[in-house]
């Protein structure tokens, strides 16, 4: 078992095709439910394991694909700028260095949002607090919360990720409204929601080159959104649902696009940017769980991704550099005990030599780049370099 570069590619254009597969899934009815929601989001994890766990097995199948991957391989091996550095060092380098701009620059602006919203006064409306204690005992949950008011917010929202504060526009609340704002703010937290989207956020900084990722980022917000809904209507009469419902309507109409960066750090009742996800959030709330019709096909969509997403693991493309007719024929005398090595002399020609034989073959430089980068030692003229 080991991590090589084209392990690495595997892992990412597979978690790529997994995202865009969930994206389509997400969208279907079946998927809208209760159990469904909790399934796109187990399918999630695993494409976050794909991803992160880009192993290379010793059963792997490697694929040779020479034609595209030689001429990729060549030219991430060329020399540039300074000794020692390619075109695949400085391709690293751009990357670790934005991303590592990216991170920084999110977790300060989350932690000046947090920091601004936990220096402002604590809200002094007693319902708060009242609300906040019901809804504990209902659910059997303790969450502690510090409550804010501002003009600042147009919707509710929640921050934080140990110190929970939930920020409320200056706006005049029924008492039914506020207490499905607390209690949609409170299933986040209870959840760590806001834990996961700032997780997301560092995989898009992570992953800036990779448009799909932006696309996880918001598929899985909206999933954490859906999944919101149904657990804080788990315990609601059909006659509360319609008030929950109402109250996102309600928000919808107050709803002011000032608030957008703060989107970026917290969870909101109803954002501006998601309109097209309100309908299926409506059809979640008044349509949950799952007929015993559905519970076959939910099975086998598992199935098929879980041998879908194992499969994965036995494939690997790699490029691929042919014997020289030389080498190929002299193969059945040389023991695996013999070292290759590649040497280049004075006029700039290289050989492969196999240690210990008489096996000297000329070789191209572009496969001897290609030698070089699957571990191949150097040698010149006898010394080491």
């Amino acid at each position: 078992m080991s991590v090589t570069p084209y392990s690495v590619l595997m892992g990412i254009l597979c978690s790529d095709v997994f995202i865009v597969i969930l994206y389509i899934l997400r969208k279907k009815k079946i998927l809208a439910r209760y159990d469904g929601i909790f399934i796109i989001l187990a399918l999630y994890t695993l494409t976050f394991l794909r991803l992160f766990i880009p192993v290379e097995f010793d059963f792997v199948k490697i694929i040779r694909a020479p034609a595209v991957l030689n001429p990729v391989q060549r030219t991430l091996q060329r020399p540039i700028l300074m000794e020692g550095w390619t075109v695949l060092t400085l391709l690293y380098a751009i990357w670790i260095i934005i991303a590592i701009f990216l991170i920084i620059r999110h977790l300060s602006l989350y932690f000046r949002v947090t920091g601004m919203l936990l220096g402002m006064p604590d809200a002094r409306d007693a319902r708060y607090r009242a609300y906040l204690e019901k809804i504990n005992n209902r659910y059997g949950k303790q969450v502690k919360v510090n409550f804010r008011v501002s003009n600042i917010a147009g919707v509710p929202m929640g921050f934080g990720i140990r110190k929970f504060v939930i920020l409320l526009p200056n706006h005049e609340y029924s008492d039914d409204q506020l207490y499905y704002i607390l209690l949609h703010e409170f299933n986040h937290f209870y959840n760590h929601d806001i834990l996961v989207k700032l997780l997301t956020k560092l995989f898009c900084c992570l992953f800036w080159w990779n448009p799909v990722a932006y696309l996880l980022s918001v598929e899985l917000e909206n999933t954490l959104e859906i999944k919101c809904d149904l657990t804080s209507t788990a315990l609601l009469s059909k006659k509360e649902k319609i008030g929950y419902l109402e109250t996102i309507l309600e928000c919808l109409k107050k709803t002011i696009a000032d608030s957008k960066k703060l989107f970026r750090c917290s969870t909101a009742l109803f954002h501006t940017d998601r309109m097209d996800l309100l309908p299926e959030r409506m059809t979640a709330i008044t349509k949950r769980g799952t007929r015993k019709s559905c519970i076959f096909k939910l099975t086998l969509l598992v199935f098929v991704f879980a041998l879908i997403y194992l499969s994965s693991y036995a494939l690997v493309f790699q490029p691929y550099i042919p014997l020289s007719g030389q080498l190929r024929k002299n193969m059945d005398i040389v023991s695996p005990e013999h070292d290759a090595y590649i040497t280049v002399d004075e006029y700039g020609n290289y050989f492969l030599i196999l240690e210990g034989t008489d096996i000297k073959v000329s070789i191209s430089k572009d496969n001897a780049e290609l030698y070089l980068s699957n571990g191949i030692a150097t040698k010149k003229e006898g010394m080491d370099q």
